[in-house]
């Protein structure tokens, strides 16, 4: 019976040390979503449209809509569009990212280009459906509010209208969106 309970001990405090551990690693800086920290590693980087690598902790400083989406999503083609939409009103103020889901890159291309949105929006590609998975995506379509520092302050399990998207950056940061 003490030998049970010492190994119990033993692996709570291993428990604890590691989990120390990688919250030190892991420390403050970079993407939380879903409470999940993006740092400057693998699973954070992806392909835009055109091949450039994209990170993103590069999107830090303005506040950002991030779209998971895939093209037998009803509802995805208008998203686009809306989104497209308010990177057009709002310019430089906000980053606009659409996450497609593990389609082909030319499939995706005509896809955005049918939605009006090829080239008013940030159109990155994940093939293994990683950003999906770490952020436990519970729908087809999630929506991501994301603000100057990085921390998600709304999170939408379906497509958003355009007038949502406006009222979740509002919400994001007040200051920059009235």
């Amino acid at each position: 019976m003490i030998k049970k309970h010492k190994t119990i001990v033993v692996c709570a405090g291993l428990a604890v040390v590691l989990g120390a551990g990688v919250f030190l690693y892991l420390g403050a800086s970079g993407i939380s979503i879903a409470g999940t920290m993006y740092r400057e590693e693998p699973r954070a980087m992806f392909s835009d449209i055109d091949g450039n690598l994209v990170n993103l902790n590069d999107v830090h400083g303005k506040p950002t809509i991030i779209y998971s989406w895939a093209s037998a999503s009803e509802g995805s083609r208008q998203q686009l569009t809306d989104m497209a939409n308010i990177k057009t009103k709002y310019g430089d103020l906000v980053n606009s990212i659409a996450i497609n889901r593990g389609e082909e890159v030319g499939a995706v291309r005509a896809f955005v280009e049918s939605a009006g949105a090829a080239g008013r929006l940030t159109i990155l590609l994940d093939p293994q459906n990683s950003f999906y998975i770490v952020t436990q995506g519970a729908n087809a379509h999630e929506t991501y509010f994301v603000n100057h520092r990085g921390g998600i302050t709304g999170r939408v399990n379906r497509a958003v209208t355009f007038s949502e998207m406006e009222e979740g950056l509002r919400n994001t940061d007040p200051g920059v969106f009235k």
